[in-house]
């Protein structure tokens, strides 16, 4: 059996939200997970475990809403935040591990900043968190799994990297945005980035430059 490795999975989902009048929202999930002899499992919450448990139940998650877009075509996706959800139970010595994992991803994002300015993108902040917490696996489902929560081997993935991630984030915005945005509400295509690929290329070009730094 090889050694765990610590992964961040990446879904997104289209839903009604009733909060606004059950227009489509997209939702894209970064979790973090660990690759286990091929398999995705999730992370142990035993605060025996000091390897995995600083990142169980760590997620970053944006949203981008058909109402906000009808009324602003030019919003991206926001809520892009790194917080620890569906938390069973917390002890003190695992409430101490979480609030220095919020530290350090505090901390090492304001040093990024500091050299390369904020981050333009939910791909681009994303790819700084897993920098800060030396996390350098992406997984992407090729097919979603079908069963109970939590049941990943029903799925398909794919592995990839920080500058390959946010290229499919790029790609999941566009296309849900040209889903939602009415041709006469958007600009002509010579000025939209949103028409072709040049947006993904650029962040992944801008994650890159990060990375490499």
């Amino acid at each position: 059996m090889t050694k765990p490795t610590i992964a961040i999975l990446m879904s997104k989902t289209t839903e009604a939200d009733k909060w606004r009048d059950n227009e489509p929202t997209l939702r894209i999930t970064a979790k973090f997970v660990k690759l286990e002899d091929g398999h995705i499992r999730n992370l142990s919450d035993s605060s025996y475990d000091d390897n995995e448990m600083p990142f169980a139940d760590l997620q970053v998650t944006a949203f981008l809403d058909a109402s906000s877009l009808r009324t602003d075509p030019t919003v991206r996706l926001w809520g892009n935040y790194p917080e620890f959800r569906s938390v069973f139970s917390v002890e003190a010595r695992r409430a101490r591990a979480m609030a220095a994992t919020m530290n350090r991803i505090e901390r090492g994002e304001a040093k990024l900043s500091e050299r390369f300015g904020t981050p333009a993108t939910f791909g681009e902040r994303l790819a700084r968190i897993a920098d800060v917490l030396g996390v350098k696996t992406f997984l992407v489902w090729y097919t979603e799994p079908t069963g109970v929560w939590g049941d990943y081997d029903s799925g398909v993935f794919d592995t990839r990297d920080a500058a390959s991630v946010i290229g499919w984030i790029a790609n999941a915005e566009r296309e849900f945005r040209k889903s939602v945005v009415t041709p006469e509400t958007t600009t002509a295509d010579t000025t939209d980035p949103w028409n072709d690929n040049a947006s993904a290329d650029a962040d992944a070009d801008d994650a890159a430059t990060i990375l490499d730094a």
